[in-house]
């Protein structure tokens, strides 16, 4: 079975910062957990860059080196309410119906209701969906539409809370 994980980082990271004080999400379980599915044929990760260039950099290599593929999506659109417009489902759809001919199962990891028109589709398509998010705050529509919904926090290790560890200063060279 052929395989392609595709992730809605703001949407993904924005649910487990209402759950989680700091949430790291350890991107290498998802291999882990998919890989006994299948062949993972392709990793996404869609993502609005941040503005401090070291960690956008660090990231990046970081992705790379886990075979992600990094789509940045940038938008300055601003809507009625004055809040940023994001672009991330129309941007993340196109790429999924790019590829959706190679795949068997679409793993999507969001919970934004935008998606459930894209697992409509690939599901006429004859493709398997699973749906990975939280479960207070994954869209309920989302939840239906899609083949399996798995609760981000029973994948092994993908969701850990940060705590700031104290540690001693280093030593000074006398």
């Amino acid at each position: 079975m052929n395989i392609g994980i595709f992730i809605d980082a703001q949407n993904f990271m924005t649910s487990a910062y209402s759950i989680y004080s700091r949430p790291f999400v350890n991107y290498a379980a998802l291999d882990h957990y998919f890989g006994q599915f299948g062949h993972i044929l392709t990793k996404v990760i869609f993502r609005t860059p941040g503005t401090d260039a070291n960690a956008e950099s660090r990231f990046l290599q970081a992705m790379a080196n886990l075979g992600f593929r990094v789509i940045s999506v940038e938008d300055g659109r601003i809507a009625a309410n004055g809040k940023a417009k994001d672009r991330t489902d129309i941007v993340l759809t196109l790429e999924v119906a790019k590829v959706a001919n190679a795949l068997d199962l679409v793993i999507l990891m969001s919970g934004d209701g935008d998606f459930v028109p894209l697992v409509r589709y690939l599901d006429a398509a004859g493709k398997i969906v699973w749906v990975i998010s939280f479960p207070n705050v994954a869209s309920r529509d989302l939840v239906r539409a899609c083949h399996r919904f798995i609760e981000a926090t029973q994948i092994p290790g993908l969701i850990e809370e940060q705590s700031y560890v104290d540690q001693p200063a280093p030593a000074v060279p006398a």
